[in-house]
């Protein structure tokens, strides 16, 4: 630098430092997740219980709630601030990275322990555990949280401190979005900040919207016109004309089908009890679904083969007799399986189990009543992807031949909300088509979380929600929550609904 001045060096000197220096410029960048932009077409949100806040968003009580990035990434720099007031069960802060709806891609789950990191195949309960990094967050402090991808190794700082990293070998996320999440835990997410050196692919949620207006009413396939009867301590009515007044209110309100477990406990079938529900609906133009023999175990999937064998030869014997007392009842209109699965039960380590369960009772009824229908009921979580229960139902009815599939909506369950059916029903519709299966629905009119009848405006969007894709809706269920001799609140839905009929 001969010739140069001594200040000019310093200024030039300064310059190139600035340079080489200078913080990496990035050609994308998200800021301010908030209120403001709670209604970006780049962002989907999710969560009955999620709170928009001037710097970010929260729950309002122990729930899930999330935001879904929708750019396809490759590399980025994310950051956000967090705060955990109360875990409940299994609470964390979760980064998820996806690509498409499918939810194939890593988690990073950072509770009050340790940041744990697994491989997602398609929910939360299909993954395999990769490595546990340290790094937690302390209730009640307010903790920045930074996640970065550079060539398919992942970076995770707490706090400033780079805790560990892992590396995406098998290229299962290659790019996708990227998905913030309170679960099951009472928190705030604020300054979220998220930055690429490329702008990234734009790319939309993957939601089936249906106008669930209630201006009018559905088509005919989409009225109730069949209900779950849960027989128990309550109802097991055995006397001559007993159920004579239930069953006309529900045919007065266009039901035509009752579908019944022929068990109250864990005993067989009350034979009693299914005699007079016969001769009623006989007398009354309904038709009966028996019910097959059910575990009484949510979990009945984690039972061994050797039980599991040993409750198929009861529930075989039962079905026998079912069918030797009713198979020639005018009103016998077909089967129900009765014990449940959802997406625990299919996922690769419970599906050979499942499909074999359920094939084995299916070929047994069809060696009995090969024209008689078969109807399972299986409920899901909205918090997992429509294609990944596609693909898994394409898979299932290639094995279990039934002939209806009626999903519950999963709404009064709180697994669900109207607006989130319809997409989960395209892809059971998607599944079904394929394989020749009617598909019904199965509509909650409960509130999980008091155990009473929903409101009549939910049924409503709930029943609008399944009309494009269903061949007959029934509900769960009619006895317990809309039964105008019950209570009443259950007066309350029988009549709101009939009078939402005799409107139009």
């Amino acid at each position: 630098m001969r010739g140069l001045s001594a200040g000019f060096k310093t200024v030039l000197l300064v310059a190139l430092c600035a340079l080489i220096f200078a913080p990496e410029a990035f050609a994308f960048e998200i800021s301010g997740i908030n209120q403001d932009t709670s209604s970006a077409p780049w962002l989907f949100l999710e969560g009955a219980n999620l709170v928009f806040t001037e710097s970010g968003f929260r729950t309002a009580q122990v729930a899930t709630a999330r935001v879904d990035i929708l750019y396809n990434f490759e590399d980025f720099d994310l950051t956000f601030e967090a705060k955990v007031e109360e875990y409940g069960l299994y609470g964390s802060i979760m980064v998820l990275l996806h690509q498409g709806d499918n939810y194939a891609g890593y988690s990073v789950a950072i509770d009050r322990n340790r940041a744990t990191v697994s491989r997602r195949n398609g929910f939360w309960n299909d993954y395999q555990w990769l490595k546990n990094i340290n790094g937690a967050l302390k209730l009640g402090t307010w903790h920045e949280v930074r996640l970065t991808c550079k060539d398919q190794v992942y970076t995770y700082y707490l706090d400033g401190t780079k805790m560990g990293e892992f590396e995406d070998k098998d290229r299962v996320y290659t790019k996708g979005s990227i998905d913030i999440r309170i679960m099951n835990s009472l928190a705030e997410i604020r300054n979220i900040r998220v930055t690429a050196e490329k702008d990234p692919e734009p790319k939309t949620a993957n939601i089936v919207k249906i106008d669930l207006t209630p201006n009018r009413l559905p088509n005919p396939n989409a009225l109730i016109t069949g209900t779950f009867l849960q027989l128990d301590y309550t109802n097991t009515r055995d006397q001559e004309g007993s159920w004579k007044d239930e069953l006309k209110a529900m045919k007065d309100a266009g039901l035509d089908l009752l579908i019944v477990p022929a068990y109250s406990g864990s005993t067989g079938p009350v034979y009693s009890v299914m005699d007079e529900l016969f001769a009623e609906a006989n007398r009354q133009g309904i038709s009966i679904m028996i019910g097959t023999f059910s575990n009484h175990s949510y979990y009945w999937t984690d039972l061994s083969k050797k039980q599991l064998s040993e409750t198929l030869e009861k529930t075989k014997a039962e079905i026998t007799d079912l069918y030797n007392r009713y198979g020639d009842n005018p009103a016998f209109y077909g089967w129900y399986i009765t014990d449940e699965i959802d997406e625990k039960d299919l996922i690769p380590s419970k599906f050979d189990l499942t499909t074999w369960y359920y094939s084995e009772q299916v070929n047994h009824i069809k060696s009995l009543t090969p024209e008689k229908p078969i109807m399972l009921s299986p409920s899901y979580e909205s918090n997992t992807s429509p294609k990944w229960w596609e693909e898994k139902y394409d898979k299932f009815l290639e094995v279990v031949k039934i002939d209806i599939l009626g999903p519950q909506d999963s709404v009064g369950a709180k697994r669900s909300t109207p607006e989130m059916v319809s997409t989960f029903f395209q892809a059971f519709k998607n599944a079904c088509d394929k394989h020749g299966v009617r598909l019904w629905a199965d509509v909650e009119i409960f509130d999980i979380d008091v155990w009473l009848p929903a409101d009549i405006d939910l049924v409503k969007r709930q029943l609008f929600a399944v009309e494009p894709f269903v061949e007959k809706v029934v509900i769960f269920e009619f006895n317990h929550y809309m039964n105008p001799y019950k209570n009443n609140n259950t007066k309350k839905l029988y009549e709101n609904y009939l009078q939402w009929l005799s409107s139009f």
